[in-house]
């Protein structure tokens, strides 16, 4: 008899006080986070979903547009990046597409409606020069060549539906440095010697091996892997709880205290000095275990896959407008490795997210990626510029310092004003045609 009331009670504890005390947190959890956000400082690092297309695009917050310090970009109705101007009559507007990585999307320069941003910055210093030009940023962080042009088919076959999408008289990639990560990855993946890929991954050269697997093993939840289904379940109801959304800011904010700076793409600079090398074939040799033939083996066959993409992407406009490609200054591009004016070699870090390997441990100073870099840029812009559909632009030494970038590629809001500014000069003249 105690054993059947012992039950009852277990029963009713289930059926009715545990779901109500998960009522009840939810409740406070709820407001804790609406009371925290009109603070501005709430995080949710949800920032990426997957993208079929393009194999991940931005996961647009609305709460953070009326933010007036968003800790991200702020994004528009179309998931594209957002900038301060949008044409109300796009039959006069002279429309421009952004293309590139975090570097042109505007990756840490935060503000209220992307003001600070480097597309943001570019549009009104376009818009002195010509009011009717309107720019649509189509950069998202990590795009590649291949996603860029991906990107493109998608805005043509989509501008046409709605009134906000100006037709394009130009198209702009500005960046570069997206596609020479991918090709160190080649490099350091070949002195590895990791197995080659799978055919359907194309080698990682269009969209990332991580999304055709994500895409892999949702998919076999219909085809009986049940550990995927209860996975994607459990994902689901803890995106929907405002319980998991508190103690995940909860835990991004301890993280973040014993940090001197929250690190989202940025790449952090050692700060001790090392003696580096100064011919490629050595460095080939020492960092990468590859002879200089097998690097010209490599670097080629890389550089024709971005090719073939900026190709593709240049000849969709046809002749109704241009397409410019600009290879945008680095850190490396700007170190002034000369040893008289007292600099001092030091070792890269933070790149393994870049080159995909977290257990190799690969080493390589400043100096020689310059070097590398330099060798890479010099034979991509020389193919480009041999393409009669395609303007290429050398903007690698247009930096003034290295005191302009916020790590190895991003720029900080000074950096990003005066480059969009010179910028603007150069191509308001495509835009007056």
């Amino acid at each position: 008899m105690a054993e059947s009331k012992n039950f009852k009670k277990y029963i009713l504890y289930l059926v009715l006080i545990f779901p109500l005390t998960v009522f009840l947190i939810e409740i406070f959890s709820s407001v804790i986070i609406s009371f925290v956000m009109k603070q501005n400082s709430f995080h949710e690092n949800t920032r990426t979903k997957f993208d079929l297309l393009t194999g991940w695009r931005q996961n647009c917050d609305s709460d953070q547009n009326d933010m007036k310090l968003p800790k991200d970009i702020i994004c528009n109705r179309h998931g594209l990046a957002k900038t301060p101007f949008s044409s109300s009559n796009i039959s006069e507007s002279i429309g421009v597409l952004l293309l590139g990585n975090s570097v042109a999307m505007g990756e840490g320069l935060y503000s209220k409606n992307n003001y600070k941003t480097f597309a943001s910055q570019l549009e009104n210093h376009l818009r002195k020069k010509n009011n009717k030009v309107d720019l649509v940023n189509g950069a998202y962080s990590g795009f590649n060549s291949w996603q860029e042009h991906v990107e493109t088919a998608r805005y043509l076959n989509s501008n046409y539906l709605y009134n906000d999408l100006p037709s394009l008289s130009l198209i702009v990639s500005f960046g570069g440095i997206q596609d020479f990560w991918g090709f160190l990855k080649l490099l350091v993946n070949n002195s590895n010697q990791q197995q080659p890929f799978e055919y359907k991954y194309a080698n990682g050269l269009m969209i990332h091996s991580k999304s055709i697997k994500y895409l892999d093993y949702i998919s076999s939840s219909y085809t009986g892997n049940v550990i995927s289904a209860i996975n994607g379940l459990v994902s689901a109801l803890s995106q929907k709880s405002y319980t998991y959304k508190l103690l995940k800011n909860v835990r991004h904010s301890a993280i973040a205290l014993t940090k001197s700076k929250i690190d989202k793409s940025e790449l952090i600079i050692d700060t001790e000095g090392y003696n580096s090398l100064t011919d490629l074939r050595d460095i080939l040799n020492r960092r990468f275990s590859i002879d200089y033939k097998k690097y010209i083996e490599i670097r080629d066959y890389f550089i024709s896959s971005v090719v073939r993409n900026i190709t593709a992407t240049s000849v969709m406009l046809y002749n109704k407008g241009h397409y410019v490609y600009i290879y945008a200054p680095t850190y490396f591009s700007t170190l002034n490795t000369n040893r008289s004016d007292g600099f001092h070699d030091y070792l890269v870090t933070g790149i393994s997210h870049l080159i995909d390997n977290n257990e190799y441990q690969f080493e390589i100073y400043e100096g020689e990626l310059k070097i590398v870099e330099n060798d890479y840029r010099v034979e991509l812009l020389r193919r480009l510029s041999e393409i009669n559909s395609i303007i290429a632009v050398d903007y690698s030494d247009e930096a003034d310092g290295i005191d302009w970038f916020i790590d190895y590629s991003h720029f900080n809001e000074y950096g990003a004003n005066v480059l969009s500014q010179r910028l603007s000069s150069y191509l308001i003249r495509y835009l007056n045609e």
